[in-house]
């Protein structure tokens, strides 16, 4: 019985963390400036974007109903920005949760080994499920 109690716990953990739901409610678009490496920011909206964190892809739905969906592999832990993982259009997506943000690192430029754009999307809560 034991057995069957621990198992059945390992498979609700398993099954918790392999697909979340949230609503970010604020997104912000950077550049990297050349002069100082900085970020420069060009946008900021507050607009809810529904996101769905599986450990396959991130998949993004804005709140005019445009899907984006992100296969991603395991990247490395990065300390400020948390967890990222790089995806197969070769961006690098981050999550903070010790800011709770997404991190989105776009416009990779090999020459100077760094990405030249950056959109974040904070203010998250949890969400339930949502069709798409």
């Amino acid at each position: 019985m034991r057995s069957l109690i621990l198992g059945m716990l390992i498979l609700v953990c398993v099954n918790s963390q392999a697909q979340d739901y949230y609503q970010a409610n604020l997104t912000e678009v950077y550049v990297v400036s050349k002069s100082d490496g900085g970020l420069v920011k060009t946008a900021s909206v507050w607009e809810a974007t529904m996101v769905e964190v599986h450990r396959e892809y991130l998949l993004l739905k804005e709140e005019d109903g445009t899907l984006v969906k992100e296969w991603w592999a395991f990247f490395q832990n990065e300390e400020g920005v948390g967890e990222c993982y790089i995806t197969e259009n070769d961006c690098k997506i981050c999550i903070s949760t010790k800011y709770n943000t997404i991190f989105m690192y776009y416009n990779y430029d090999e020459k100077d080994d760094e990405f030249k754009n950056v959109a974040t999307l904070s203010h998250i809560i949890k969400s339930k499920p949502f069709k798409y």
